[in-house]
C-alpha cells in the first residue's frame, strides 16, 4: 500500500499513528499520557509529511491536527494545546521534564505554521453528513494570526517573539503588520479612561487654549 494514501485502511505505520491519536484525543476523562507519548513520537518522525489530504495535497502538521478523520486526527488547535500543557505523570523526572519542554516548544512552532500566501486558495468547510465541521479560521489581529503572518512575512521576527526576545506588538510594528500609534490614537485611548469630571476639565482647557490660539 502506498504510505501516502488516506482512507484505505490502517495498514501503514502512519495510518496507525493517526488512528491512535484520533482515539486518544477524543477519549474523555482519561490519562493524557498515552496521547502525549504518541504525539511526541509523531512529531519526532514527522508522520504527517508522509500523508496527504482528500485532494492529494501533502498534510501540514496543523492540517494533520484539525482535519476530520480519516484525513487528520479530527481535533482542534486549542484542544491539543490544552492537552500538551497538562503535566505528564513522569514529568517530575529531569529527563522527562526536558523532553516535555522541548515537545511543547516544537508543537507550538508547528501549530503556528505560516499563513497561506496572499491570494492563495481557501478551503471550503468540511462536511460531515448534514453538519458543517468547524474551520481552522483565525481571527484577524489575534496573537495566533499575527504570529502566523510573521512566520510567513518576517520569520526572523517570529522566532524572536517565540524566544521571548521581542514583544509581539513590537515585531508586528517592525514588520508593518501593525502601525505605530500616533499621538491622536493615544489621546483617543486616554479619553476613554477619563471620568466625566476629568473630561469636562480637559474640554475646558482645550477651549481655553483654542481661544488663545495655542
Amino acid at each position: 500500500m502506498d504510505p501516502r494514501t488516506i482512507g484505505m485502511g490502517i495498514g501503514t505505520h502512519e495510518e496507525r499513528v493517526k488512528l491512535n491519536l484520533h482515539s486518544d484525543v477524543h477519549a474523555q476523562g482519561t490519562d493524557p499520557s498515552n496521547f502525549l507519548t504518541q504525539l511526541a513520537a509523531a512529531v519526532k518522525e514527522r508522520v504527517w509529511e508522509r500523508l496527504v489530504d482528500e485532494r492529494g495535497d501533502p498534510l501540514t502538521f496543523r492540517r494533520f491536527i484539525v482535519a476530520p478523520y480519516p484525513t487528520g486526527i479530527g481535533s482542534d488547535v486549542e484542544m491539543v494545546r490544552r492537552l500538551v500543557a497538562l503535566p505528564h505523570p513522569k514529568e517530575q523526572l529531569p529527563e522527562h521534564a526536558a523532553a516535555m519542554r522541548e515537545l511543547r516548544a516544537d508543537i507550538e512552532r508547528l501549530l503556528l505554521e505560516p499563513l497561506a500566501a496572499h491570494g492563495g486558495a481557501r478551503r471550503r468547510p468540511a462536511q460531515d453528513g448534514n453538519h458543517t465541521l468547524p474551520t481552522d479560521a483565525v481571527a484577524p489581529n489575534s496573537r495566533e494570526y499575527v504570529l502566523r503572518r510573521l512566520r510567513r512575512d518576517a520569520p526572523e521576527l517570529a522566532e524572536r517573539v517565540l524566544n521571548g526576545a521581542l514583544s509581539l506588538h513590537a515585531a508586528a510594528v517592525e514588520a508593518g503588520i501593525r502601525r505605530r500609534p500616533t499621538a491622536l490614537d493615544m489621546a483617543r485611548r486616554a479619553w476613554q479612561r477619563l471620568s466625566p469630571a476629568e473630561r469636562g476639565i480637559l474640554l475646558a482647557e482645550v477651549a481655553d487654549r483654542y481661544s488663545h490660539g495655542t
